[in-house]
């Protein structure tokens, strides 16, 4: 019913293989038997006694951890932080692994759109040792901070993590914000200064020039100019791209997405800002960085007609020379480095599927700056990380590693001519740079302007694709391909009437009702699929499945990991509330709720299990059974989240059976011919109108000019340029003769 194969049918969920089943089946046995254990065999034959070799081996190990004692603790966390992953998703797909060069330096740049979640999917999946850029608030925060010091993270300091309040009220602070806002675009960095007064203030011994002052309770800061006394200075605009204050109202026709930069000459615009200003400090960007350094929030200083005196932070100017130096002799030695140039995480990609926020310019400065001072060419890996329930136990992601970006010649050649004028910054060239980064993750990343036509464009591909099971990389690659499709031809037309063709219209009328009475039903697509098709034997074997996972996972589950569970839901919601009160970039938080799981987890579940072992040493159980029970507590534990898994799929697939037998037989029915109706549909809409795509329908992905126009003209930079293999048959083309279109495998 499920459509899984037999040898997909496990007692440990669909993601273990028959050969993991085999070989764990074999090690248990061989492990329970002495007879057949092949160690012991061989040291009864030989008359050595096991304590010999047992303590031999001991002091292998021993001697084998000392001597590069940094690279077994980084590997121990790598595979603690696998178990991690593995039972808070179900399931995890990497794309593009054989993009990562085999040797380092490295540099990997991110999206950031799940807080600490994001560090260990690259950590855990980048085939590579990788240390991050953390702030240094993260890297002082327990469990967080103390994992980022085993794997080697560095730590930069932040200037709002030190903010400090200032003596006094600022004056006018609403006038220097419109002046500060009216700088027309294409002027130099520093703007029209903006002077701001103070009440009770003392400027000169609180604040000097290159400090930032920001309003008690707002993320937007500026930066001091002057001070001319200790009740005036000078503002300058920081070079920010605002953000509006989430979340958006229900009834507004815009989505989070309008809060970016709508064209790549925007993007280029904020980009140019921001390198301006990064590299006067020449310091690289933090992983947890700020959630807004900078933003307008004239409505909120404004109040009455007048002037209003409001109270405010001083953040100090940090000197990030030392960090930025470290990372480059990091980077020398031949290591990787992790980086998100976001600076802070946001959930805003949640609403406005594949969307960044802007860059931060300080990997290119790296990236440049290692090429200057050490004659290191350091390729740039762009990765982009999706989530489909990412917020909640037991959700998936999809992680994808694009091409290694290489410096252009022209752009090293005019950074070092820049570097070597007086006063020279860079600047141009480490936009150029950065542009090509952004366009490299933007290539990471499914694009829609929301999630309904994220789940019209997968909904599309699945039916597209004829029930053929495909890899994860031809999964990538088709949604990615009908996604540059439909914001770059489809949309467009539908924003002018009477554009759209009326079968088009009709398509997407017609799957926006199946997709309805989906969810009217509580079904998925691939439930459907299967009913025309029921076999008594397999509804038997499902039913018996179902009875002996959640047997298996009844007791545990409920001793071991549901109050935790329950308790870690309680403390992330609340930190959620706590992070959004914060920050003027995040939509609803939810970017920061599956890290506060994870971290309450990892330290209450043990305290849990010790609490246990705890009473059963009060209530008179011996020692020796009790250190039984906890070396099985990590084996049980996991054993139920998975079984539970298999148990909610057996489920899933029961569902649609008991629908069709008691409730509705016609319409399960007619679900199944509207789905095959719609099958045709699409298939022939491709057929039709992909030949007008050019070299989108027609050519390998990503190997022609022409693609990356219409990248381009959708608005994404390079995002449309798929990184994977097309699907068997090589495009979406038909073949010479009118055939149908090769099937995706």
């Amino acid at each position: 019913m499920s459509g899984r194969g037999p040898a997909d049918h496990h007692i440990l969920g669909d993601n273990t293989s028959t050969a993991t089943h085999v070989l764990l089946c074999a090690l248990i046995f061989v492990l329970a038997t002495p007879s057949f254990n092949p160690m012991l065999v061989t040291m009864e034959v030989l008359g050595v006694p096991p304590l010999a070799v047992s303590t031999a081996s001991l002091l292998l190990l021993a001697h084998t951890v000392l001597g590069d004692l940094s690279t077994c603790v980084f590997y121990s966390v790598r595979t603690f932080m696998h178990s991690i992953l593995s039972i808070f998703f179900r399931k995890i797909e990497v794309v593009g692994a054989e993009n990562i060069p085999v040797r380092g330096p490295i540099i990997f740049t991110g999206n950031h759109s799940n807080q600490f979640v994001d560090g260990i999917q690259v950590l855990c999946h980048a085939r590579h040792r990788v240390g991050f850029l953390i702030a240094e608030k993260s890297y002082n925060t327990p469990i967080v901070g103390h994992l980022a010091k085993l794997v080697g993270c560095m730590p930069v300091k932040r200037p709002q993590d030190a903010a400090a309040k200032g003596a006094g009220k600022l004056v006018g602070l609403a006038k220097a914000v419109a002046a500060l806002q009216a700088v027309p675009p294409g002027e130099p960095s520093q703007g029209p200064s903006a002077t701001v007064r103070g009440v009770g203030t003392k400027f000169k011994s609180q604040i000097a020039p290159g400090d930032k002052v920001r309003m008690r309770g707002s993320d937007s800061a500026y930066k001091v100019l002057s001070v001319s006394s200790d009740q005036e200075l000078e503002l300058a605009p920081l070079p920010k791209a605002p953000f509006p204050k989430a979340p958006l109202p229900a009834d507004e026709p815009e989505t989070a997405a309008a809060a970016q930069p709508e064209t790549k000459e925007a993007r280029k615009e904020a980009r140019k800002e921001a390198t301006e200003e990064a590299t006067e400090a020449a310091a690289a960007q933090p992983v947890e960085a700020s959630q807004a350094e900078a933003g307008a929030e004239a409505s909120r200083l404004r109040g009455d007609e007048g002037d209003v005196a409001v109270e405010f932070d001083v953040l100090g100017r940090v000197d990030q020379a030392a960090v930025f130096s470290k990372v480059l002799s990091f980077l020398a030695w031949g290591k990787c480095l992790g980086i998100f140039p976001e600076g802070g995480s946001s959930d805003r990609s949640w609403f406005s599927p594949g969307e960044l926020l802007t860059l931060k310019p300080g990997v290119a400065i790296i990236v440049l700056e290692a090429l200057r001072q050490h004659k290191l060419t350091v390729p740039v890996v762009p990765v982009g990380m999706q989530y489909f329930d990412g917020d909640k136990f037991r959700g998936r992601c999809v992680i994808e590693f694009g091409p290694p970006i290489l410096t252009p010649p022209e752009v090293v050649d005019e950074y070092l001519r820049d570097k070597e004028k007086v006063g020279g910054t860079g600047a141009k060239a480490t936009t150029k740079l950065l542009e090509l980064i952004e366009d490299g993750m933007r290539g990471c990343l499914v694009h829609a302007s929301s999630v309904e036509d994220l789940e019209l464009m997968y909904m599309f591909r699945r039916l597209y694709s004829r029930d053929i099971r495909l890899t994860a990389p031809q999964k990538q690659d088709l949604n990615r391909r009908f996604a540059l499709w439909y914001n770059s031809y489809y949309l467009p037309r539908e924003a002018q009437e009477g554009a759209v063709p009326l079968d088009l219209a009709k398509l997407k009328t017609d799957l926006g009702m199946y997709m309805m009475n989906l969810k009217l039903l509580g079904l998925k697509d691939y439930q459907i699929r299967h009913l025309e098709f029921v076999s008594p034997t397999r509804v038997v074997g499902t039913i018996l499945h179902l009875v002996v996972v959640l047997l298996v996972s009844a007791v545990p589950s409920i001793l071991l990991n549901l109050p935790m569970g329950l308790y870690a839901r309680i403390v992330a919601n609340k930190h959620m509330a706590v992070a959004l009160a914060g920050s003027n970039v995040k939509v609803e938080a939810r970017d920061v709720r599956l890290s506060k799981m994870i971290t309450t987890c990892m330290a209450g579940v043990p305290m849990l299990w010790l609490a246990y072992a705890a009473a059963m040493l009060l209530a008179g159980v011996s020692l020796k059974h009790t250190a039984l029970y906890l070396f099985w507590c990590p084996f049980f534990s996991y054993l139920a989240v998975i079984a539970t898994e298999a148990g909610m799929v057996d489920l899933r697939d029961l569902k649609p059976l008991m629908l069709r037998l008691m409730v509705n037989e016609k319409e399960m029915d007619r679900l199944v011919d509207q789905r095959k109706a719609l099958q045709a549909e699409v298939r022939k809409m491709v057929r039709k109108y992909g030949p007008e795509t050019g070299e989108l329908y027609s050519a390998q992905l990503g190997s022609t000019p022409q693609q990356n126009n219409l990248a381009h003209a959708a608005g994404f930079g390079k995002a449309g340029v798929s990184k994977g293999k097309p699907p068997a048959g090589g495009d979406l083309a038909p073949p010479p003769g009118g055939a149908k279109p090769p099937r995706a495998r």
